[in-house]
């Protein structure tokens, strides 16, 4: 498969479903087989799943052997996600570029060690090194060109595959599976696009914190802020587009009523959250400005800033997002809120006040979530005040090494169409 450095992804394999030795057919066809299998998962076919094999025509097999159907899948596997892989570490590219951007050997790995042989601290530090590997890869690329960790639903399982007997290491793992999750919904949101298999990722976050962590006062923010960030996951699966790569089999169609029942059932939620949320998430100072420029919101930790952003970024996507049977002033009663309060663009300015308003230090927190949530509500800015600000923002943060000279390219794009 591998010649000279390179690799053939138009591979065809024969299958045979009787163990039993038989004679080959001479032949077989030439067809690309261009569907990759996902990642971690391997299911078994029959020979009907392969419409592209003709086993009387084309040319002749290599060896004259024949492959079972799982031999296939691995075969398969091999050719599309872990041989280009090893080509590129054989091709003399950086070692370290090859093993940030390759998920390949993770879940190579994964697949190929039996039950119960990897121990709970080889799989810490397996996800440890892929997860920083990960982190540091959307630190060093351009914000709109991330890419998703994962592509199916294999990776799930194997999270969900560990006991931790030490207290420190289950908070450590429950850490680790909390920062691979703000990678996916940074990209979904800067894709805007419905995510896949995330919020079951962010459900068993939420469990192994409730069961394994004591209750005192970080462990209370800590659990506020995951709480939210699961209500952003589901206004995003509410308000985003399905994309390609979405499990179509596990997102229902809904009648107008039933969308319009989730909606409210959503923002009761949301705002649920934001008046119970514990006093540290809560802003020192709130102070609104002129029309033309941004409120004054300042909070004392980074907690506080990050959970907030979120919240917002969650009613920004449902109240732009609203269904028509929804009424705005009938809501804020129902909430007990002012009618403004469920405008999209005040939670709009909320996100940008909070982030243009913070304290030079706690520029150094933010993470790819808080700088996609701020692209997302900057495009939405049309007073030549509010856009300064949110440029000189964008400064800050590339002084910290965030890539952000294409996002403000493209805002300063639409700033221009929109004047």
């Amino acid at each position: 498969m591998v010649a000279n450095g390179a690799v053939r992804n138009d591979a065809s394999f024969v299958v045979d479903d009787d163990p039993r030795p038989t004679d080959p057919p001479e032949h077989f066809s030439n067809t690309t087989d261009d569907k990759h299998c996902d990642h971690t998962e391997l299911p078994i076919k029959s020979p009907n799943s392969f419409p592209s094999l003709n086993l009387t025509e084309g040319s002749p097999l290599v060896g004259q052997s024949l492959h079972s159907i799982i031999e296939v899948e691995l075969l398969k596997y091999y050719s599309h996600h872990v041989a280009p892989w090893v080509t590129a570490v054989f091709s003399g590219r950086p070692q370290e570029v090859v093993a940030r951007r390759g998920a390949g050997i993770f879940h190579l790995r994964a697949m190929s060690n039996p039950a119960g042989a990897e121990s709970p601290l080889a799989a810490l530090q397996m996800i440890a090194c892929f997860v920083f590997a990960r982190t540091l890869l959307f630190v060093d690329t351009i914000p709109d060109t991330w890419e998703r960790n994962f592509h199916g639903r294999g990776a799930f399982m194997y999270f969900n595959k560990f006991d931790f007997l030490e207290a420190t290491q289950r908070q450590i793992w429950v850490a680790l599976l909390t920062l691979i999750l703000r990678l996916e919904i940074a990209y979904y949101l800067m894709k805007e696009g419905k995510p896949d298999w995330i919020l079951e990722l962010a459900c068993q976050i939420q469990t192994k914190f409730r069961t394994n962590f004591r209750t005192d006062k970080s462990q209370e923010i800590l659990g506020a802020s995951l709480q939210c960030l699961k209500l952003l996951i589901d206004a995003m699966s509410f308000s985003f587009p399905m994309t390609q790569a979405c499990d179509k089999t596990t997102t229902p169609i809904v009648s107008g009523a039933s969308r319009f029942e989730k909606w409210k059932e959503l923002v009761e939620r949301l705002y649920e959250w934001h008046t119970g949320r514990p006093a540290d998430l809560k802003p020192l100072v709130e102070l609104e400005n002129p029309e033309d420029t941004f409120p004054t919101v300042i909070f004392t930790n980074g907690a506080g800033i990050s959970s907030n952003i979120v919240y917002h970024a969650a009613m920004f996507l449902l109240l732009s997002n609203k269904p028509q049977l929804v009424s705005l002033d009938e809501q804020g009663r129902n909430l007990g809120i002012d009618a403004t309060q469920i405008l999209s663009h005040w939670h709009a300015y909320r996100i940008c006040g909070i982030a243009i308003n913070s304290e030079p230090d706690y520029t150094n927190c933010w993470d790819p979530v808080m700088i996609a949530v701020f692209s997302l509500v900057a495009r939405r800015m049309t007073h030549r005040s509010q856009q300064n600000a949110i440029l000189n923002c964008f400064s800050r943060l590339k002084a910290t090494g965030w890539r952000t000279d294409s996002l403000v390219d493209k805002l300063q794009g639409e700033w221009t169409f929109v004047i």
